[in-house]
């Protein structure tokens, strides 16, 4: 009697080690698969379009678990094309959407995980769920490399090249935004200290380290202060890994302060494609480059395109100018 008694007490504790455990593994799966799919999801929708989310959902989720399968119950949210939540989410102040991916056991046995010792007491095992929500928006804040220019010059570029655009490849003319000398601000931009750039600032920001100059940290709200002085040249080693690549430049609207007590008020970052740049003196890049208005060796410009970029990285959402941001959000 006592050992029958002992038996069932061992097979209880079996049952929980092994079978509860079996379900805690599942859940972990059914999670990362859930993460990874509302990840996928989200990004597809921060470029404009959802696609296929619910074959982008299940191949994720089944993609993340030992037996590669994974059931999806569920991707609604706010997306073009997604279905709306029943149960809707809480998101982060200035997300521009969200996915809502809910997950459930999958295999060639059915929708549970099957059960072995517990079997004993009639169970013969569980569905398990997982959810996951991820959001999408413009970047809040970044660390960047420290040039800056005016949400005037911004928006006349962007409407010069017909809208902010994915790519490459780019239709239209690259654009140019000039530093230094602002008396070539695309019209109707103004090209004095209320355009904005201010006497000794010229568009150049003091990095967070003088042994690391190429990284200013910024956020959108937030003021960055000037590096004073008209030399650039300091700024090619931060500039030349992004050559015929996409570069975050940070957005101001407002100036206050002179030289090296100047301050920029930051209101959001564009993402440049880079094709060419030139520096005060022969620095530049590509070697025939120049820049069209200016005034000999002192213009200071770069040349490219605004493009749409999304990308995965933390931090709170901010204006959407073409640079956005997905993230795991619950």
């Amino acid at each position: 009697m006592m050992v029958a008694v002992m038996m069932v007490s061992l097979l209880g504790f079996g049952a929980i080690v092994i079978d509860v455990g079996a379900l805690y593994q599942e859940r972990r799966e059914l999670q990362n698969g859930a993460d990874a799919s509302a990840l996928a999801v989200a990004k597809d929708c921060a470029g404009g379009d959802c696609g296929a989310f619910t074959t982008t959902a299940g191949s994720y989720a089944s993609a993340n678990a030992d037996d590669g399968q994974s059931g999806v119950d569920e991707v609604c949210g706010t997306g073009a094309g997604l279905p709306a939540c029943a149960d809707p989410p809480d998101v982060p102040d200035g997300a521009s959407g969200y996915v809502a991916v809910r997950t459930r056991t999958s295999d060639a046995g059915g929708a549970e995980v099957p059960f072995s010792l517990a079997r004993i007491f009639g169970a013969t095992g569980k569905t398990v769920h997982a959810r996951a929500v991820a959001a999408w928006g413009g970047i809040g804040g970044a660390t960047t490399i420290p040039l800056t220019f005016g949400v005037c010059e911004y928006e006349q570029a962007v409407a010069h090249q017909g809208g902010i655009q994915s790519g490459p490849p780019f239709t239209g003319d690259a654009q140019y935004v000039y530093f230094h000398n602002t008396v070539y601000a695309q019209a109707p931009c103004p090209a004095d200290a209320a355009g904005k750039d201010h006497p000794g600032g010229f568009g150049k920001l003091a990095a967070d380290d003088k042994k690391v100059p190429c990284e200013v940290t910024i956020t959108v709200g937030g003021w960055a202060g000037t590096e004073p002085g008209n030399n650039f040249k300091s700024i090619d080693e931060c500039v030349a890994p992004y050559q015929n690549k996409f570069i975050l430049i940070p957005i101001f609207d407002e100036v206050i302060g002179n030289g090296a007590n100047g301050q920029y008020h930051i209101v959001g970052f564009a993402s440049v494609y880079l094709t060419g740049y030139k520096w005060n003196g022969s620095t530049k890049w590509p070697s025939n480059f120049s820049c069209p208005q200016g005034n000999g060796n002192s213009t200071v410009c770069i040349r490219g395109h605004f493009g749409k970029v999304v990308t995965n990285v933390s931090g709170t959402f901010g204006p959407d100018m073409g640079t956005t941001m997905v993230r795991m959000v619950g």
